[in-house]
């Protein structure tokens, strides 16, 4: 992979919520985005909460269309579904520190 400079980055960057919520995985998402996905994965520990709750409500309404549609793959289902709890496990890891400090 050739380097990509600070400002290629951020643009990047910036598509990975949408493409996560599109429900895609990391390896499908640094294939697409033509990084690593250790790059990846740091820019998920990276992504503020509120980021992740962007995600979850894209991917809640997409698994709602495919369940409304008799013709949808129940594998397609199953991995919205993963990528659901996978999403509901990084917003409860990342509020954990919160409220420990509130406590």
């Amino acid at each position: 992979m050739m380097k990509k400079t600070k400002s290629e980055i951020e643009k990047l960057k910036k598509q990975y919520p949408i493409l996560k919520a599109k429900g895609l995985n990391q390896k499908e998402i640094a294939q697409q985005l033509g990084v690593s996905e250790k790059t990846i994965s740091q820019w998920t520990k990276s992504l503020p909460t509120a980021h992740f709750y962007t995600i979850q409500k894209g991917l809640q309404k997409r698994l709602i269309k495919m369940l409304a549609n008799p013709e949808t793959p129940i594998m397609d289902i199953y991995n919205i579904s993963n990528a659901l709890t996978g999403i509901q496990k990084i917003i409860e890891k990342n509020e954990k520190p919160y409220q420990n400090r509130i406590n």
